[in-house]
């Protein structure tokens, strides 16, 4: 409690030496001194965690890649195990994706079209 009271003691000192220009000048920099603190320590909190999150995305991405392709050939497989049940061969299921993404982007580029409202488009690609 000493030690508080002669810190304040100085302070008071020092500032009754210094001209009432020079404490309206002290005090905005006393008062910006924390905010700029602040400010570099969220910038340096703020990258770092930028730099975690895209090392996150970064690993799934590489955990994600392996995990489609796997997918694809078990649907190829799959494909293959039907076709060799049936003994028929199955539809190419790539031209017709290649054919509704051709419609629904034809669709999309002539929607300012009266007849199709917009809903109806969100709805048929939800579906």
């Amino acid at each position: 409690m000493l030690q508080s009271a002669s810190l304040m003691r100085v302070v008071e000192d020092w500032l009754r030496r210094l001209s009432v220009a020079q404490r309206v000048a002290v005090i905005p920099a006393l008062l910006l001194l924390p905010l700029a603190a602040l400010s570099v320590v969220t910038v340096f909190v703020l990258n770092e965690q930028e730099l975690a999150f895209r090392q996150s995305v970064q690993e799934s991405i590489q955990t994600l890649r392996p995990l489609t392709t796997l997918q694809t050939y078990l649907e190829r497989a799959q494909v293959d195990e039907l076709e060799a049940q049936s003994n028929e061969p199955t539809p190419r299921f790539s031209s017709l994706t290649h054919k509704i993404d051709r419609a629904f982007s034809s669709i999309e580029q002539s929607r300012r079209s009266a007849d199709l409202p917009n809903q109806l488009i969100v709805n048929a690609r939800r579906a």
